[in-house]
């Protein structure tokens, strides 16, 4: 009888435990890369977008105080009042500065009494439970006639503000305050701002430097055009 031939086995369609093991580490670390790179990329967007928006916040406030200045009443025009600039000192030896001035409802060039004008007050104000930042304040007294005075209204202007510094040209200098009633109801012939406020972040930084380097500087010069003389007397409201 003739001994059986050895038959070869064929193998079965498949991977061994080996590949198995490299091909699962391979996609882990492709995973990986690919987790660590969109993550970098979302993260830059979410930046961005906060940075945009805090600089959108920052422009809009400018447009506001820039509408307020440009309708000042004329010094000693028919109607005119108060201008004074506090030079303020606040957190963190930073600047915190004020500003209180009489303006028109709308546009200047209609302002025929007082019922067009009201006072409005710039201010940094501390509000509610967090204390890193100041909300920048707004706020407006109508009625200037009444018999007594009432409460002004609030509008927050900007929320996470750091600081607001303002200065004030006189035609030959800048300088750090202004105050009209000791300077023959004079106004400047400009005025800069200058707002540092945080963006609003997804997450907050841990430290103070990487936290300043998040801080958004919006520095813009508003002229008066209320500056220029206006030889008629009328209505002062200095006092008020």
């Amino acid at each position: 009888m003739k001994p059986h031939a050895c038959i070869p086995t064929r193998r079965l369609g498949g991977f061994t435990l080996l590949e198995m093991i490299l091909a699962i580490v391979v996609t882990a670390i492709v995973s990986a890369s690919l987790f660590a790179t969109m993550s970098g990329a979302f993260k830059t967007r979410r930046q961005a977008e906060d940075h945009l928006s805090g600089r959108e916040a920052a422009r809009a406030v400018i447009h506001i105080v820039r509408s307020d200045l440009q309708c000042v009443p004329p010094a000693g025009g028919r109607i005119s009042g108060v201008f004074i600039g506090e030079n303020l000192t606040g957190m963190n030896s930073g600047d915190a500065d004020a500003l209180t001035y009489i303006t028109a409802n709308s546009n200047l060039a209609s302002a025929q009494d007082l019922a067009d004008l009201r006072q409005v007050e710039l201010r940094l104000l501390l509000r509610g439970p967090q204390q890193d930042y100041y909300v920048l304040g707004r706020m407006i007294t109508g009625n200037l006639l009444a018999t007594i005075t009432p409460e002004p209204e609030l509008q927050v202007l900007a929320r996470r503000v750091v600081s607001m510094n303002v200065q004030y040209f006189d035609g030959n200098d800048w300088l750090d305050a202004w105050d009209s009633t000791e300077r023959d109801n004079e106004l400047p012939a400009a005025v800069e701002l200058v707002l540092v406020t945080a963006p609003p972040l997804s997450k907050e930084p841990e430290d103070d430097e990487a936290r300043e380097l998040t801080y958004i500087t919006t520095t813009q010069m508003i002229r008066l055009p209320a500056a220029e003389a206006v030889e008629t007397g009328g209505i002062n409201l200095q006092g008020f």
